[in-house]
C-alpha cells in the first residue's frame, strides 16, 4: 500500500464497516482486503483510525464483532497451514496484518465500561466459537485460542526463529540455553510485533481502577499464567528474561535521542515490560469470572477452590544454578546503573539511555522475593552493589516529577532489604572504593562513587553511607512543601530504624545528620504534616536508642554529637514531662486531612505507602495527645539520663556545648575517644550486641498495594509505548529504522482508568508525544487525502 489512491481506497473500504449494516461474514471481497492490502503497522494504526473503530463500536457492533472473528479465523487458519510462513501459500504478510488489526481493536473494546459491552465482550471471546478451520469437535473460545497461538508464534521456525532450529528453542543465551540463534531482521520484526500483540490482549487492566485490579484481576492474564504447559511457560520465561538482561545500549543516534537505530532495542523493551507483567500479576482469590478450555477450568468463586498459582513466578523461584545467577545480577545491575552512570559521565551523549527502569527494578525485587537461593546468592556479593544504585535513583531523581515513582520504588526495595537481617549484616563492612578488584559489579560501584567529589574520600560503613544518603532529602525537603516528601519521609526513617541495632561506626557526618534533623523535628520552622512530623520525631528517637544501646562504643561519635545538642534533648524532655501537651513543644492534631498523596494515614489507606508493623511504628493518629506526648517523653528520657551519666565521667564535658565558645580548649577526638572507653553507663551493656526481639518494619502487599505496583508498572509501558518512531513520515529516520520496529501508542487516545495521564509540554513538531501521536498522525495522512472522517 505505496501511493496515496491505494490508500484512499482502503481508508473508502474501512468506512463501510460503520455506514453499512450488518456485513455478512461471508463477504469474502470485503473483509480480504483487511489483510491483504496494509504493508505496515504503520498502514494499520493510521488507516484504520480511533474515530472509525469507535464508530463501528457504538453504532454498528455487530460488525465489529465480525471483522474480530473472521481476522481471528484468517489467523488461526494461516496459523495451522503446514506451509506458514510461505509467501504464496500461507503468507506471513497476511498474519502480520490480522495481528496489527486485533492490535489497534481491542484497546477500544476494553476502554469502554458498559454492561452491554462487557456482556458482548464475554460472548464474542469468552465463549466457545465454533472452528471453521479444523474438523475436530474441540470449541473454544477466541481469546484462549489467541492466547494460545500468539504464545506458539513466537517460536515458530522461519518466522520468529532461524531455520534450522526447534521450535520453541529459547531466543539468547542465558537462564537454561547456551545457544546462539542468529535471526535475520524480519524474525526479530515479527518477534516485536507479537509481543506488542501479547502484550496489548492482556492490557485489560488498564481499564480499572487502581484500587480494584488486584481484586478483579485480568481474565487474560490469568489464563496466560496459569498455563500448565511447563515447556511453554520456561521457553517464553527464558527468552524473554535472557533477552532482556543481555542488551547493550547502543551508541547515541545523531538525530534524535529518541531514534531507535537498533533493532533488538523495541524487542528488548516489550520483553521486559510483558516478563514483568506476568510476574507481578496476583491471580484474585476470588475471581468474579470463570475460564473455559479444553485443559483447565477456573470456576467462579466456590468453596473448596484450590489457590491457583502463577507459573511464570513459579519457574522463577526454581532458578537455581549459580551461573545463571551471576548472569542475572551482572546484566541487571549493569542495566539498572546505566543511566545513573551515563548522568555522571563527561560524555553523557556517549550511550543511549535506558528508559525501562521501572521495569528493571521491578523484576530485581520479584526475583528477591521469591526465588529464595538467588537472594541468598545475592547477599554473598553484590546485595551492597545493588544498595548503593537504588540510593542514586533516591538521591539523584528525587526532585524530578517524571522519576517519582522511580524513586518511591527504589525507596520501597530498600525498606524491604531492610527488613532481611542477613542483608543488614552486609552493612557493616566498609564501602570499598579504591580500585583493588577485577569485580565487575564492584567496579560500577566505584565509578559512581568516585564520580561524586565528596563521596571519592567516603571510608564508612555501607550502614552509615545508607543513613547519610536517606537523611539528605529529609534535610532538604522538609518545610519546602514538597509532594513527594509526605510519601517518602515515612519510609526514609522506616528503612534507617529497620537497621539502626545493627549499624556500627557511624561517622561524625552522619551523626551530625541524623542530630540535625531531630532538631528541625522539633523546631517550629520546620512545616510539614503534622502526623508524618510525629511519626518522623517518634523513630529517631528510637534510631538513638538503637544505635547507643546495641553498639555503644561503635557509635561514640553520635553520643558525642548529643552531647554537643544536649540542650535540644533537654529541650524536647521538659516540654513532654508528664505528658503536658500544652507547653512549649505541641504536636497538635490534623483537622480534617489533605487529599490525595499528600497525607501520610490517606495515602496508606490506598496503599501507595507499606502498611506499617504494629509493634515497630504505632499509628499517630489512633492516639489522643497526652499519650503521644508520652510516648515522646519515654524515649527521650533514657537520652537524657545517659547524657547526664557522661558528663559525669568524662572530663571537659562542659565545653561541649553548640552555644560554648570555649570548645576549642580540648580536641573532639579526645573526648569520643573517652566515651568509646567508658567502663560503664547506667542502663546500657556497652558490648556490641544484636537485639534478641527485634521486629522490623515490613512492606505489606495487599490488594491496594499490589494496585500501585501494577499501576507503576503499566504506566512505564505505556509511557514507553506513546514514545513513538514512525520512520515513514521522516526521510531521515527511513534508513534506520524498520517501520514495524518501533512502538506504534497501542492505547494512545484510549480511556486509561489504571494512572492518570497528564499531557506533557509541546516541543515543536515532533512525534514524541505522550497523547494520541498515532492517531495525529494519521490525521495528518488522511487530511492531504481528503478523506478524514469525524
Amino acid at each position: 500500500m505505496g501511493n496515496t489512491d491505494s490508500k484512499l481506497r482502503f481508508r473508502t473500504h474501512i468506512s463501510r464497516l460503520f455506514e453499512l449494516d450488518n456485513i455478512s461474514a461471508d463477504d469474502r471481497y470485503y473483509w480480504v482486503k483487511y489483510w491483504t492490502e496494509p504493508n505496515s503497522v504503520f498502514d494499520v494504526f493510521t488507516l484504520l483510525s480511533s474515530a472509525d473503530i469507535r464508530k463501528t463500536r457504538d453504532g454498528n457492533l455487530a460488525n465489529l464483532e465480525t471483522l474480530i472473528k473472521v481476522v481471528y479465523f484468517r489467523l488461526k487458519e494461516l496459523r495451522n497451514s503446514r506451509s506458514f510462513p510461505h509467501n504464496d501459500i500461507a503468507p506471513a504478510k497476511e498474519l502480520l496484518n490480522c495481528v496489527r488489526i486485533l492490535t489497534k481493536i481491542l484497546p477500544f473494546v476494553y476502554e469502554k465500561d458498559t454492561d452491554e459491552i462487557r456482556e458482548w465482550e464475554e460472548k464474542v471471546f469468552w465463549q466457545t466459537t465454533s472452528d471453521k478451520t479444523s474438523d475436530t469437535s474441540h470449541l473454544q473460545g477466541i481469546a484462549p485460542d489467541l492466547i494460545n497461538i500468539t504464545l506458539d508464534l513466537l517460536f515458530i521456525e522461519g518466522f520468529t526463529i532461524p531455520i534450522g532450529q526447534a521450535n520453541s528453542s529459547i531466543w539468547e543465551p542465558g537462564v537454561g540455553s547456551n545457544t546462539v540463534q542468529q535471526p535475520t531482521h524480519e524474525m526479530l520484526s515479527n518477534r516485536v510485533e507479537i509481543l506488542r500483540f501479547l502484550l496489548t490482549l492482556v492490557s485489560d487492566c488498564l481499564y480499572q481502577n487502581q484500587v480494584d485490579v488486584a481484586v478483579k484481576g485480568s481474565k487474560y492474564l490469568t489464563y496466560v499464567v496459569t498455563n500448565p504447559d511447563k515447556r511453554v511457560v520456561m521457553t517464553v520465561l527464558c527468552s524473554l528474561l535472557n533477552t532482556s538482561l543481555r542488551y547493550s545500549p547502543a551508541g547515541k543516534v545523531p538525530y534524535d535521542h529518541m531514534l531507535i537505530s537498533d533493532r533488538n532495542r523495541q524487542l528488548v523493551i516489550y520483553s521486559v515490560q510483558l516478563l514483568v507483567v506476568l510476574l507481578v500479576y496476583p491471580i484474585p482469590e476470588v475471581p468474579d469470572f470463570s475460564i473455559g478450555s479444553s485443559s483447565r477450568l477456573i470456576p467462579k468463586s466456590g468453596s473448596g477452590r484450590k489457590q491457583d498459582i502463577n507459573m511464570y513466578r513459579y519457574f522463577l523461584s526454581k532458578i537455581r544454578h549459580p551461573e545463571d545467577f551471576q548472569f542475572i545480577i551482572d546484566n541487571l545491575l549493569k542495566l539498572i546503573s546505566q543511566p545513573i552512570l551515563l548522568t555522571s559521565s563527561l560524555l553523557p551523549g556517549s550511550q543511549t539511555e535506558v528508559q525501562w527502569v521501572t521495569e528493571l527494578l521491578a523484576l530485581f525485587w520479584e526475583l528477591t522475593q521469591c526465588n529464595r537461593k538467588f537472594r541468598d546468592y545475592l547477599y554473598s556479593g553484590s546485595a551492597t552493589d545493588f544498595m548503593i544504585f537504588l540510593l542514586a535513583y533516591v538521591q539523584e531523581k528525587y526532585q524530578d516529577a517524571s522519576q517519582r515513582e522511580v524513586v518511591r520504588l527504589s525507596a520501597y526495595i530498600l525498606l524491604y532489604l531492610s527488613s532481611d537481617s542477613a542483608f543488614v549484616k552486609l552493612l557493616r563492612y566498609k564501602v570499598e572504593v579504591s580500585s583493588g578488584s577485577d569485580d565487575i559489579n564492584g567496579n560500577l560501584r566505584r565509578k559512581y562513587i568516585s564520580s561524586k567529589s565528596k563521596m571519592s574520600i567516603f571510608s564508612g560503613t555501607y550502614g552509615d553511607y545508607l543513613i547519610n544518603q536517606l537523611l539528605h532529602p529529609l534535610l532538604s525537603s522538609g518545610s519546602n512543601n514538597d509532594p513527594m516528601f509526605d510519601f517518602l519521609a515515612p519510609t526514609f526513617m522506616e528503612i534507617i530504624y529497620n537497621i539502626s541495632p545493627f549499624t556500627i561506626n557511624i561517622s561524625y557526618s552522619t551523626a551530625s545528620n541524623l542530630v540535625q534533623l531531630f532538631s528541625n523535628l522539633i523546631s517550629s520552622n520546620y512545616i510539614i504534616t503534622a502526623s508524618i512530623k510525629e511519626f518522623l520525631l517518634l523513630n529517631i528517637l528510637k534510631v538513638f536508642s538503637n544505635l547507643i544501646h546495641f553498639n555503644f562504643r561503635s557509635n561514640k561519635n553520635l553520643l558525642f554529637v548529643i552531647l554537643k545538642n544536649e540542650s535540644k534533648f533537654r529541650f524536647l524532655h521538659n516540654s513532654t514531662k508528664d505528658g503536658d501537651s500544652d507547653g512549649p513543644f505541641v504536636i497538635e492534631d490534623e483537622d480534617g486531612g489533605i487529599d490525595g498523596p499528600s497525607e501520610a494515614s490517606s495515602s496508606k489507606s490506598k496503599g501507595k505507602q507499606p502498611v506499617k508493623a504494629a509493634s515497630s511504628t504505632p499509628m499517630v493518629s489512633a492516639k489522643d495527645s497526652s499519650s503521644r506526648v508520652s510516648d515522646l517523653w519515654t524515649l527521650v528520657e533514657p537520652i537524657i539520663m545517659i547524657v547526664e551519666d557522661l558528663r559525669r565521667q568524662i572530663p571537659y564535658t562542659e565545653y561541649i556545648s553548640t552555644t560554648n565558645t570555649q570548645e576549642t580548649k580540648v580536641q573532639p577526638h579526645i573526648i569520643i575517644d573517652s566515651i568509646g572507653n567508658i567502663p560503664s553507663v547506667r542502663g546500657v551493656d556497652l558490648d556490641q550486641h544484636e537485639p534478641a526481639d527485634f521486629e522490623p518494619i515490613r512492606f505489606n502487599w495487599n490488594s491496594i498495594s499490589l494496585g500501585w505496583y501494577e499501576s507503576i508498572i503499566w504506566g512505564d509501558i505505556f509511557r514507553n509505548e506513546s514514545q513513538l518512531i514512525l520512520s515513514t513520515i521522516n526521510e531521515v529516520a527511513t534508513s534506520l529504522v524498520s517501520p514495524r520496529i518501533g512502538s506504534v501508542g497501542v492505547w494512545n487516545g484510549t480511556n486509561i482508568k489504571l494512572f492518570r495521564l497528564q499531557e506533557a509540554a509541546r516541543q515543536g513538531p515532533s512525534l514524541l508525544r505522550p497523547k494520541g501521536a498515532v492517531d495525529a498522525v494519521a490525521e495528518s495522512v488522511l487530511q492531504q487525502f481528503g478523506k478524514l472522517t469525524h
